[in-house]
């Protein structure tokens, strides 16, 4: 490794770097060796993912700008580098070839660069062939215009257990709506199709009711996939009766040769009670990796900076379980998701007081609903939700793109952000009320309630 590796940050006050978890389960620190991308990665982060894409093709770094005007909006900005010590920083193939990590616990930099202004290094970066910058809306071939290569990429997130990662892509994305449901429901069938022919499989294999108990009830071992009576009750069905075995000792245990006590064999179990739990903790999990201290982490995105969980569920766990279950409720075949701002107060604080249960379809359109995150522009540039600005006509408009409709509309031209959010919230508003209405019956009444007097916010 090299003796100087760089690691890109905003804040210019760093004493002493920590390890944090990573999405690869690891607790440890980043940098890199390359200059460059440490350039990049001292600019705010934005909706990271979804507003650039970088790369490395044949050694070469890439930079590709996904939406137009992003890359000022981001790198127009202050940052900051600093030169650690290489010594304990090495690659692991399970990182971007250009990442290095250490798992050491803390590492006090070297030396602080700062950097007054990352697009113009960037832009000399790229002068002396260091990197290759592609402006909206110039590409490589691999990577389509509409940025619909997302979409795998970001139910991808979903699934590995980053939720909320599709609701942020169509918050950014809304006329990807259609067809990420669309994906959805196809996995889905096709997941049920799997489930199907795993239980035929099964219920053809072992449908003894101490096999069947086993499967719900006792944690599986490898190798282990007998099942052993302990009071040598062949009726005795009760779970904790139970033990797995492997082929070999389940002979020797029929022969008389051992007892079960002697096999000294380590035996969970899934109790009753948490049966129906084992899901929500999965959720509770999501959660808490989301409100971690992630500004280092790419993929846990800007719309979770500021969020946290209330001290009560992080040092219970379990009263998160019982909240969940107390108030869970299903819409068809949709998935559901906790959600903390319908109710919340604005701090992004994860709290029984301030979430609720919605199904996908309504968080989604939620997402596009809630607070603006502009990081890195100027406090005078920050427009308002749903806002744009037409440097060709001199024009502040509006995009919205209505649920259930692949087409986002272009709103009317005006003179100031103001007047332009104006009629955009009362379109939003609209598809809020039209969404409330069609999940009316599916929804609890203190929920469709709350949803008759969101306010849409500018910021």
């Amino acid at each position: 490794m090299k003796e100087i590796v760089y690691h890109g940050s905003q804040n210019g006050d760093i004493k002493e770097l920590t390890a944090r978890m990573s999405t690869h389960q690891k607790l440890c620190i980043y940098a890199t060796s390359y200059q460059v991308v440490a350039l990049i990665n001292s600019a705010p982060k934005g909706h990271r993912d979804l507003d650039i894409l970088v790369s490395s093709v044949d050694g070469m770094i890439e930079l590709v700008e996904r939406r137009s005007g992003v890359f000022k909006n981001l790198f127009n900005n202050k940052g900051y580098i600093y030169e650690l010590n290489g010594k304990t920083f090495s690659h692991y193939d399970y990182l971007w070839s250009k990442e290095v990590i250490s798992f050491e616990k803390a590492i006090k930099p070297l030396n602080k660069i700062t950097i007054d202004n990352i697009l113009v290094e960037l832009e000399k970066e790229e002068k002396q062939g260091n990197i290759k910058i592609y402006r909206y809306p110039n590409r490589p071939k691999n990577i389509p215009l509409d940025n619909s290569d997302l979409i795998e990429k970001y139910i991808k997130y979903e699934e590995s257990g980053l939720t909320g990662a599709i609701s942020e892509l169509i918050a950014v994305y809304p006329e990807f709506k259609e067809r990420v449901s669309k994906i959805l429901e196809e996995k889905k069938m096709e997941n049920e199709k799997r489930i199907f022919s795993l239980r035929e499989t099964r219920w053809r294999k072992e449908t003894t009711p101490e096999n069947l108990v086993a499967d719900t009830f006792l944690v599986k071992y490898k190798g282990r996939f007998k099942i052993w009576h302990k009071d040598g009750d062949e009726c005795n069905n009760w779970y904790k009766n139970l033990l797995t075995v492997t082929p070999e000792d389940y002979k020797k245990l029929k022969a008389g040769k051992v007892t079960w006590q002697e096999l000294n064999l380590k035996q969970e179990y899934i109790e009753y009670e948490n049966r129906a739990s084992i899901q929500v903790y999965h959720v509770y999990n999501g959660i808490r990796t989301r409100c971690k201290d992630t500004k280092e982490d790419n993929r846990i995105r800007k719309c979770y900076d500021k969020s946290t969980m209330c001290q009560e569920w992080l040092d219970h766990p379990k009263s998160f379980v019982k909240w969940y279950l107390e108030h869970y409720y299903e819409c068809g075949d949709e998935s559901m998701q906790v959600d903390k701002d319908l109710f919340g107060d604005g701090s992004g604080m994860y709290h029984p007081d301030y979430c609720c249960i919605l199904p996908q379809g309504l968080n989604a359109l939620l997402a596009n609903s809630k607070k603006h995150y502009a990081e890195g522009e100027t406090p005078d540039s920050v427009l308002p939700l749903g806002v744009y600005y037409s440097g060709r006509t001199g024009k502040y408009f509006s995009k919205i793109t209505f649920t259930g409709s692949e087409q986002q509309i272009t709103l009317s031209g005006w003179d100031t952000p103001e007047e332009s959010f104006a009629e955009y919230k009362m379109m939003k508003k609209a598809d809020i009320l039209m969404m409330a209405a069609k999940y009316k019956e599916q929804i609890p009444d203190y929920i469709y309630d709350k949803l008759l007097k969101v306010e849409v916010q500018p910021y």
